[in-house]
């Protein structure tokens, strides 16, 4: 072979600058393919950034006004506590002074009044502080939950009869289902609702009322009803009970008291048990409390 020209020493290192610089070019769009990417990347890691700030600014603001209605509520549960342990312990504490001071002159028809009234008192006070008592327990977690196979019939029975002397005393008729039903449920919590249920029907069923206990069945669940044809419940309760809130307490047809708290407590026990507790109510025309549980 010949000795090359200088013309082709120069095509050839012109071909070799022109590859050098295609390649430089290459590697060049190739870091900044990569360096597009990783922006890409980054800007999808700042939208999902900032998408969860915002998630976590709507729930900070959901806590705070849940905090903030919680916090009204046991202000509001706080005075009403107050409000009518004060008034019973005044009655008991009005008439056992009666009794120890002016006993060797009273009639046994007036010692057995102010005993009666003082007994009333009484009752009243410790039906208030057990409920207390329940709904602490269930604030703090400290009710298990433990199902077991039970005939809700017998639990009604065993709940009517504490209840029986009470509503002898009203002229209320209870009236028990005919059959009986089986479910799956925790009996203490059970109970618990059945008593609370049953009490604020007969506390606000008019003297010669009636109260209804009712079970219906489908496949998979049991329906409890307790229905009352008493004075029923406002609008405004309802709506309150609806949304999850203490509704206050209401004196009953004979001048029962009550903390409203009777009724958060079933509903919290009713879901721990998998139900929902609901309510249909009309001024005049009585109340109905329903819940599920699952059957047998």
């Amino acid at each position: 072979m010949g000795q090359s020209s200088p013309e082709l020493l120069f095509l050839i290192n012109a071909a070799i600058e022109t590859n050098k610089i295609r390649f430089a070019f290459r590697d060049e769009k190739e870091a900044l393919m990569r360096r597009l990417f990783d922006l890409r990347d980054e800007q999808e890691r700042i939208e999902s950034q900032a998408a969860n700030i915002v998630e976590m600014a709507e729930e900070l603001h959901y806590s705070k006004k849940s905090l903030e209605k919680l916090n009204a509520e046991k202000d509001k549960l706080f005075s009403v506590v107050a409000h009518d342990l004060k008034s019973p312990f005044t009655s008991i504490l009005g008439y056992t002074e009666l009794l120890a001071i002016t006993a060797d002159t009273l009639t046994p028809s007036q010692i057995k009044e102010y005993a009666d009234n003082a007994h009333t008192a009484a009752s009243n006070v410790f039906r208030m502080m057990q409920t207390l008592l329940e709904w602490a327990r269930v604030q703090i977690g400290r009710v298990d939950y433990d199902p077991e196979r039970l005939n809700i019939r017998d639990v009604m029975r065993e709940i009517t009869d504490v209840y029986e002397n009470i509503a002898k005393g009203k002229s209320v008729t209870v009236n028990l289902p005919s059959t009986d039903a089986w479910v799956i449920a925790d009996r203490g919590m059970t109970a618990t609702v059945l008593r609370n249920l049953l009490n604020n029907a007969i506390k606000f069923t008019d003297r010669g009322g009636a109260v209804d206990l009712i079970v219906t069945q489908s496949e998979t669940e049991v329906t409890v009803t307790v229905r009352d044809n008493g004075i029923g419940m406002t609008a405004a309760q309802v709506s309150r009970f609806n949304e999850k809130m203490m509704i206050e307490g209401t004196d009953g047809t004979d001048g029962e008291g009550g903390t409203g708290l009777g009724l958060a407590i079933c509903r919290e026990m009713i879901e721990k048990n998998g139900g929902q507790l609901t309510v249909v109510s009309r001024m005049g025309r009585g109340t109905s409390f329903s819940f599920e549980l699952k059957r047998a």
